[in-house]
């Protein structure tokens, strides 16, 4: 449901977005392995040409999953330790880096083998 890509054609009615934009979004009505994929102007994120693609699908779901476990739903506060589990894996990856940035405590991971510690 991820997509990043190179604006081909804009509604007569939209605003904010130009033929050979490069944008990003998250579609609930297409896959991400379409060659081509409609999304409403809504949808779209502007992506900035320093990130490259791989960068940006990672942030998309899994980036925003994990800002809104810290922010929302855990509500970390400055100084607090934050456990998280799995966090060699994807979303347990960014968790890391993001309580470091919203300046957490003490930050520990769990890890299900001794590849995935180190």
């Amino acid at each position: 449901m991820e997509v990043v890509g190179i604006v081909e054609a804009v509604g007569a009615y939209v605003a904010d977005v130009r033929l050979g934009e490069r944008v990003a979004a998250i579609s609930f009505e297409a896959g991400g392995y379409a060659e081509y994929i409609v999304v409403k102007p809504t949808q779209i994120i502007h992506v900035p040409d320093t990130l490259d693609e791989h960068t940006v699908l990672a942030l998309l779901v899994q980036g925003l999953s994990a800002y809104l476990l810290l922010d929302y739903a855990a509500k970390i506060r400055s100084g607090e330790s934050v456990l998280i589990h799995a966090a060699a894996g994807g979303v347990g990856n960014l968790l890391v880096q993001l309580a470091k940035l919203m300046n957490a405590g003490d930050v520990f991971g769990t890890a299900g083998t001794e590849e995935n510690v180190k």
